[in-house]
C-alpha cells in the first residue's frame, strides 16, 4: 500500500479551505480537534472545528484533546432516531466496524411525550439496523432510550458505562434563512459536549427528489 502526505497552505476562513480541499477528494474523511463544551471553549467551536461539520459534505470525526486517542476501536455506539435519513449512516458504521472487528451497539433514541407512531418509526429503524450487522457477521446488539433534546448528557453516560469507543450519528440539518444549512441543537449539543470521539455522516439528498441538497 502506498503512503504519502500532502501538505497544502491556504489562506481565508479555516472552515472553508478544509472543506474546499475535502471537495477535491473522492471518500474524503476530515479530522478535527475540538475544545470542548461549555464557556470559550463552546464558542470556539461554533466558530471554528462545529462550522466544519456543519459545511462539510463527507464524514467528520471530531475528537476532543481530552480524549484517549490509543484506545483500541472496539466498541461503537450508532444513534438512531425517527428521521427518514438515520439509516444513511449504517454502511459506514458496518465498514468500520469489519476494518476494526468492532461491536456495534444500535441505541435507539425517542424523545420524551414522543407518539406511538414516532416510538415505532424508531424501533423499526433499529431493527433494520441490526439486521444489517446481522447479515455481515457483524456483532451487533440493541437498545433504547427515552431522551430530552436538551440533555444529550444522558447518552454520554451510556456510552460510559458500556465502555463505548466511538459515537456514529447523522448531520442532522435545517433550513436556515432559506439558504443555509446549519445542525440541529440537539446534533450540535452531541458534537459539542461529547467525551467521546463522533463521527457525524452528512445526509444523501441526491436520494430524493424534488429536494434541495
Amino acid at each position: 500500500m502506498t503512503r504519502y502526505l500532502k501538505v497544502k497552505e491556504a489562506e481565508g476562513k479555516i472552515f472553508r479551505e478544509i472543506v474546499a480541499e475535502a471537495d477535491t477528494m473522492e471518500d474524503a474523511v476530515i479530522f478535527v480537534g475540538t475544545h470542548g463544551s461549555s464557556g470559550f471553549e463552546e464558542r470556539f467551536i461554533g466558530s471554528a472545528a462545529f462550522k466544519i461539520v456543519s459545511n462539510a459534505n463527507c464524514p467528520v470525526f471530531t475528537i476532543r484533546e481530552s480524549n484517549d486517542i490509543n484506545r483500541r476501536l472496539n466498541n461503537m455506539l450508532l444513534l438512531v432516531d425517527s428521521n427518514r435519513e438515520t439509516l444513511q449512516k449504517v454502511k459506514l458504521a458496518a465498514q468500520l466496524a469489519k476494518a476494526f472487528n468492532a461491536k456495534v451497539s444500535v441505541l435507539g433514541l425517542q424523545i420524551a411525550g414522543a407518539s406511538a407512531e414516532i416510538s415505532a418509526r424508531v424501533k423499526a429503524f433499529v431493527g433494520r439496523a441490526e439486521e444489517y450487522m446481522v447479515e455481515r457477521n457483524i456483532r451487533v446488539d440493541k437498545d433504547f432510550m427515552v431522551v430530552d433534546p436538551k440533555v444529550p448528557e444522558v447518552i454520554f453516560e451510556y456510552a460510559e458505562k458500556h465502555d463505548m469507543n466511538l459515537l456514529v450519528c447523522m448531520k442532522e440539518i435545517e433550513l436556515y434563512a432559506d439558504r443555509l444549512f446549519v445542525l440541529t441543537s440537539f446534533n450540535k449539543r452531541i458534537v459539542n459536549r461529547s467525551p467521546f470521539p463522533v463521527l457525524t455522516i452528512p445526509v444523501d439528498y441526491t436520494i430524493y427528489n424534488n429536494v434541495r441538497s
